[in-house]
């Protein structure tokens, strides 16, 4: 009988999976379509995309629409600013970015004397913004403290725009540690004070110099509520020159987000919704108020994941039958999730509203607009 087999997904020269980035076409979003009010760092819409964010405005952050012509992409990242910052502090920034995961960098043989040349390429457009901005790789594997820089100019009225970034290979520094803490950041400025802006940009890799990232920088976009800004595209792969974004399944895609990523909603994000009420997994009451479940990911998690619900009112229900054949229900306030978890299975309870008797099995529910983040993110 014949086997498909799976591509290596981060083989040099891999003709598939050769973005380095995931979800660089914003089509993943999980948490939610539509966050407001953000003032600080965090993960909102985009899977795996960080707003790393200080002092620079609030924002709304949606899944947009308008995207590049004849590019292929069906949504990006817009990112409003609602609230303005016009005196920009010296210590303010806005970063959008994304983390590497390091062992997915071995191919680029970074800190050793193979060390590849790399390219980052994204499409953005700004509405009411022109000017220059930055974008840099950041290397903080290994002890590693190392950056390199380039800006770019973006003209008014310009529309959607693709840029692209040539990086040589590092050579010096210390070669990654190939496991699953942090490698590169890659990360787009938005916005960056005196303490990013004040030296002279670093064009060639060196140990980071804060004032060095982002010099240059003219483009501040909490500069007025009539700014937004629109990002899609992102691809960093390796070689000299950026090839067309590689567009994945969207249930590949997925996949490898949830990596990092498994929320189940009734209400928000756009991939794991479930009806009002759903079934999550099986439970047993472990005495007389103490409820446990254990929940099964997806894929495998990067780590051990943290666990972040609604904490809405009745946002979960156990639901038995005792021996009678007589259905009961507690309705749970919250979960906690057990140190006992592991990177494929969860084990979650609640000691404080279950009063189910003790031995009864059952079924967990999610329900009343609720939501359960798991997360292994760098």
């Amino acid at each position: 009988m014949s086997q498909t087999k799976v591509a290596a997904p981060f083989v040099a020269n891999n003709a598939n999976f050769r973005n380095l980035i995931i979800n660089g076409d914003m089509s993943i979003c999980q948490r939610s379509t539509s966050v407001t009010g953000i003032t600080a760092s965090g993960y909102r819409t985009a899977d795996r995309w960080d707003n790393n964010l200080n002092d620079h405005g609030t924002f709304t952050q949606t899944k947009s629409t308008d995207v590049p012509d004849g590019q292929g992409f069906t949504h990006s990242v817009k990112l409003d600013c609602t609230t303005a910052d016009a005196s920009v502090a010296s210590g303010s920034y806005f970063r959008f970015q994304q983390k590497i995961e390091a062992q997915f960098l071995a191919p680029v043989m970074s800190g050793t004397a193979n060390a590849k040349t790399t390219v980052m390429s994204f499409w953005i457009k700004f509405d009411n913004v022109s000017g220059d901005f930055c974008a840099d790789v950041l290397n903080i594997n290994n002890s590693n403290n190392r950056v390199i820089s380039k800006k770019f100019t973006y003209g008014s009225g310009a529309g959607w725009q693709k840029y692209t970034f040539v990086i040589p290979g590092d050579t010096d520094g210390n070669a990654l540690t190939i496991d699953n803490s942090a490698g590169y950041y890659l990360q787009i400025f938005l916005g960056a004070g005196s303490d990013l802006t004040s030296g002279t940009l670093q064009t060639t890799w060196a140990t980071r110099v804060n004032a060095n990232r982002a010099a240059g920088q003219s483009i501040q976009i909490a500069s007025s509520t009539d700014n937004n800004v629109y990002i899609t595209g992102v691809q960093y792969e390796i070689g000299d020159q950026a090839t067309d974004f590689e567009h994945l399944p969207h249930d590949i895609n997925l996949q490898r987000c949830l990596r990092y990523c498994v929320s189940y909603s009734t209400n928000v994000g756009d991939e794991i919704l479930v009806p009002d009420p759903s079934y999550l997994c099986t439970g047993f009451m472990y005495n007389g108020s103490y409820m446990v479940g254990v929940i099964h990911f997806p894929v495998p998690m990067k780590n051990e994941p943290s666990l972040t619900t609604s904490n809405a009112t009745d946002s979960f229900q156990f639901y038995s039958a005792n021996s009678s054949g007589s259905g009961t229900g507690d309705a749970l306030d919250d979960l906690t999730i057990s140190s006992s978890s592991s990177r494929i299975t969860a084990g979650v309870y609640n000691n404080t509203d279950a009063s189910t008797p003790a031995g009864n099995g059952g079924g967990l529910y999610i329900h009343t607009s609720s939501t359960m983040i798991f997360e292994a993110e760098l």
